[in-house]
């Protein structure tokens, strides 16, 4: 795990095509988005469960286990309010 001043602890961490870091924050679903040269720009929840596996532009790819517990891909479109 990984503290600083600047970010909540991180579980995880990943950089998917477009050069933006994807930073889990410890004991939440929540993920912060920080692209190149700028402060994070945007933070997602996804359900607990997902396992995120990678992401281009705005598409989100992961695993989840589906009601028989068996693990399915699944497809996040990642969409601005």
């Amino acid at each position: 795990m990984v503290t600083n001043p600047i970010f909540p602890p991180v579980e995880r961490a990943f950089m998917d095509d477009d050069a933006r870091v994807w930073l889990r924050i410890h004991g939440q679903a929540d993920w912060m988005i920080i692209t190149r040269g700028r402060a994070a720009v945007d933070r997602i929840r996804l359900p607990r469960n997902a396992e995120w596996l990678t992401a281009s532009g705005m598409t989100l790819w992961a695993q989840q286990a589906n009601d028989d517990e068996l693990p399915v891909l699944v497809r996040y479109r990642l969409v601005k309010r």
